[in-house]
């Protein structure tokens, strides 16, 4: 076998590995390395497709058919984010690999999950993930021809992906929808710094995988980086508790329009709210969690 078929084999294994895993903690959008498979769609397929980017459009219209085409576009993105991320993320912090993320590597299969949010029934629109590229980057020993860099240059790769994967549907979305580019890459990185950290809490390194966002968001030029988008920690403080408790926040830099819905209100964490008022809201949210008046 020559070594460039060799390299293949070495970088499909662990890229197998990598989505089992992602797969076995995250099966609501599984996520799976392989072929083409009949009736799956690439992403950049449906990017360039203007009948399927309408008919996501109407999806999510579907909910408030009064609510505009920006807001439309904003929960787009957002759906799409929770997507796409919640299949990448967990390779990179899990297993150290950043999968090939140009549009035609990645394939999609969407369905519909019958769930609960805030202990309402709730139908979304979510996908299965394939990745059809063997190619990864690592910054582990998977094997001599994978290819190798430091944990920096792993953020990079990542970043770099991720433009690469969004920027044709952000211009779809702006040109169809009159949504700005600059809101939907907010969007985008609120995306990521949510994902990694629920994806760094659940495998118990959460530091590191805030240091890892910040590395990737935070880049001067890069559309993803904007001032507002960061952590932020809330201390609770009672003397019903053992001691006092921590939790870590994300700081959103952009607005994902759901206040747009009619009977919904701004998100906890809205950027539109004052620090203060996001503050006062989230540490009452702490007190009703541990049952505290």
């Amino acid at each position: 076998m020559r070594d460039h078929e060799t390299a293949g084999v070495s970088a499909a294994d662990s890229l197998t590995e990598a989505t089992a895993l992602q797969q076995s903690m995250w099966p609501e959008v599984p996520c799976s390395a392989g072929p083409m498979l009949a009736g799956w769609t690439t992403s950049a397929a449906l990017f360039s497709s203007p009948s399927a980017l309408e008919e996501f459009l109407d999806y999510e219209g579907s909910f408030d058919p009064g609510v505009d085409l920006k807001s439309r576009a904003a929960f787009l993105m957002s759906d799409y984010c929770y997507i796409f991320f919640m299949a990448t993320v967990p390779l990179l912090v899990g297993r150290g690999v950043v999968p090939d993320m140009s549009p035609e590597a990645v394939s999609l299969q969407f369905y519909t999950h019958h769930g609960e949010h805030d202990g309402e029934p709730m139908t979304v629109r979510r996908a299965h993930v394939r990745l059809l590229s063997p190619q990864i980057f690592t910054d582990r020993d998977a094997g001599p021809f994978s290819t190798v860099t430091d944990h920096a240059g792993l953020c990079e790769r990542f970043r770099i992906g991720v433009e690469q994967h969004f920027h044709p549907l952000v211009e779809a979305l702006a040109t169809r929808t009159g949504f700005s580019k600059n809101a939907q890459w907010r969007l985008v990185g609120d995306a990521i710094a949510g994902r990694f950290l629920d994806v760094g809490r659940r495998f118990g390194c959460l530091t590191d995988a805030m240091a890892s966002a910040m590395a990737i968001v935070k880049v001067q030029g890069s559309p993803l980086n904007n001032r507002q988008l960061g952590y932020f920690d809330l201390t609770l403080h009672d003397s019903a508790l053992k001691e006092p408790f921590t939790y870590t926040f994300r700081a959103r830099g952009g607005c994902c329009r759901y206040y747009t819905v009619e009977g919904a209100e701004k998100c906890p964490t809205c950027v539109l709210k004052s620090n203060e008022e996001r503050d006062n809201i989230l540490l009452q949210e702490m007190r009703a969690h541990f049952c505290l008046k």
